[in-house]
């Protein structure tokens, strides 16, 4: 009898967090949820391919390398563009929010990208004129990557090579460049400052001549980096990406089933910030 009583308990458990769940995961969002990239989410559709897999693979390589370190371990570099209709219209996105929905680094140590791009056709050729970049970085962060650092980092190599007003297309190498010369700024900042790993460090008159003459040239175009499709709410709930009450309440719903009787992909670092960082207007 107990048994039973018990069982009929967990049941309805299982369908109140059910309930629960479903809710939060239809309004929780107030942005998209993170690409199956992670580290790229090219909600603007105009990245490189090869830019794009260059920051995928990287920035796995740095989470990977250093998320077991206390305290500062746990960096994550990720990238975002947003395709607005006017300029008017970024200031519907806040960075901030943005950064701790995608809970970006963990022990508070990411770095969060965007790029605000507009639109127009030309001869049935559609072309992007980058308006606006901001930048978000984690609470522990905020040492190492201060405002007047990544303005010089954004003016030595996004700005040198896709100056403002500058018309691009999807697939723009001048925009490859740039953000993959910035990434690897943002790179080095990582390892060198904030990790003490020489040996990881690039400069960038080295990385620039080796990007554009050897990388990107040869990128196989079979590669698949999925910076454009929005990850699935599973997939997001399975991850350590999304906001804690969300996933305890998924984990809650999978326990109660499970004692009812009824695989992982590790993404998010689960980090926060407090505003720290910095936007260009074009």
């Amino acid at each position: 009898m107990f048994k039973l009583i018990l069982r009929a308990v967990l049941v309805v458990g299982c369908f109140v967090a059910l309930i629960v769940f479903g809710v939060r995961s239809c309004s929780s969002h107030e942005y998209p949820l993170p690409t199956e990239a992670y580290y790229v989410n090219d909600y603007a559709d105009v990245l490189h391919p090869a830019t794009s897999e260059f920051i995928v693979r990287e920035s796995e390589a740095l989470y990977e390398d250093t998320k077991g370190i206390e305290d500062i371990g746990g960096t994550q570099i990720v990238f975002a563009t947003f395709e607005v209709e006017s300029d008017a219209q970024i200031a519907e996105y806040d960075k901030n929010s943005l950064f701790r929905e995608w809970e970006i680094g963990k022990n508070d140590m990411g770095v969060l990208v965007i790029l605000f791009f507009t639109s127009h056709e030309v001869d049935e050729i559609k072309q992007y004129d980058l308006r606006q970049m901001q930048i978000e970085v984690g609470y522990h962060q905020e040492p190492y990557y201060t405002p007047t650092l990544l303005n010089q980092i954004y003016i030595n190599t996004l700005e040198a090579y896709f100056p403002p007003d500058s018309i691009g297309y999807a697939y723009d190498y001048d925009l490859a460049y740039g953000i993959a010369s910035m990434m690897n700024e943002l790179l080095n900042v990582a390892y060198g400052d904030i990790y003490s790993e020489a040996d990881n460090v690039i400069p960038q008159s080295e990385f620039d001549p080796w990007f554009q003459e050897d990388y990107l040239p040869n990128y196989d175009f079979t590669s698949h980096v999925n910076s454009t499709d929005e990850m699935n709410m599973l997939t997001y709930f399975l991850s350590f990406g999304g906001w804690s009450v969300d996933k305890t309440l998924f984990w809650a719903f999978a326990a109660l089933t499970m004692l009812a009787g009824g695989f992982g992909m590790i993404k998010a670092g689960g980090g926060s910030s407090g505003g720290g960082g910095l936007f260009k207007r074009r």
